[in-house]
């Protein structure tokens, strides 16, 4: 459900906000007991500082979780910005199912750009995966730890930009087979594979439209083999061709991603 932050409850000479002028901003659960959220340090000074929002003014405050509050503004210091709850939404800003995309890891800001991308599309979970042809190595468990990390800050960001109340999970980086151990999870397992073999979006999203858990595969940079293709398949997994062009796997997983997610709330 998407609700519009219009005017606030008890000042109708306000005029409404459209949605494109809303800033959300992050603070996790629970609420203040007597209603009041208060946002930390870098959430406080974005809001006193850059967007200039004042004593009395209207504030969407989204908790990561699927709870978007909408609020007035009752102390706007950079040092100590409070609001007051008046609305609670659930699943604000969330498409209708939980879509999970497990993309095999990419080297540089290549899987932060997927991060980025994927969250604006809607999913609820992302999977970094090592593969055969995986170019990216986690042998540190140290530098996996630290691309957890930034993963988990180009996510929060764009849930905030991109008007959601989930905070997608990302991680831990698994093994391929690791990940096929998980399909018991979801309603419907689609893996992009251009291939020989491989349903078209058409047919795929005949497939998703009854499912309510919904994991979308993408391969790393050098692909999926042949012998990983044929046990995911084997595993329950529908091959699907995302079209006449070779794609990068960042590209590859924006694209499955629209499609399917467009599908689903078309």
């Amino acid at each position: 459900m998407i609700v519009l932050v219009g005017q606030m409850a008890d000042s109708g000479n306000k005029p409404a906000r459209r949605r494109g002028e809303i800033t959300t901003f992050y603070a996790p659960p629970p609420l203040g007991a007597d209603g009041t959220i208060v946002l930390d340090p870098a959430e406080a000074k974005h809001a006193a500082t850059v967007c200039r929002l004042a004593e009395g003014m209207p504030i969407t405050v989204v908790d990561g979780q699927g709870l978007a509050h909408m609020c007035e503004v009752i102390s706007a210091s950079p040092r100590k910005f409070v609001c007051r709850v008046f609305k609670t939404v659930k699943h604000w800003g969330e498409p209708p199912v939980r879509v999970t995309l497990a993309a095999g890891l990419s080297k540089a800001g290549k899987f932060d750009l997927t991060c980025e991308k994927a969250t604006e599309l809607g999913v609820s979970r992302i999977i970094p995966f090592i593969s055969e042809k995986s170019a990216v190595k986690t042998d540190d468990p140290a530098a996996a730890k630290r691309k957890i990390n930034r993963y988990h800050r180009v996510t929060l960001a764009a849930m905030k930009q991109s008007l959601r109340s989930v905070w997608p999970e990302v991680g831990p980086i698994r093994s391929l087979v690791d990940l096929a151990g998980t399909f018991d999870n979801y309603h419907r397992i689609l893996v992009a594979d251009p291939t020989r073999g491989s349903i078209t979006f058409d047919q795929a999203t005949e497939l998703v439209s009854p499912a309510r858990k919904i994991l979308l595969i993408v391969g790393p940079e050098g692909g999926l083999s042949a012998t990983e293709i044929f046990q995911l398949r084997t595993n329950g997994a529908y091959s699907v061709n995302l079209g006449p062009r070779r794609l990068r796997t960042e590209t590859a997983a924006i694209v499955f991603t629209a499609r399917i997610v467009g599908a689903i709330e078309g």
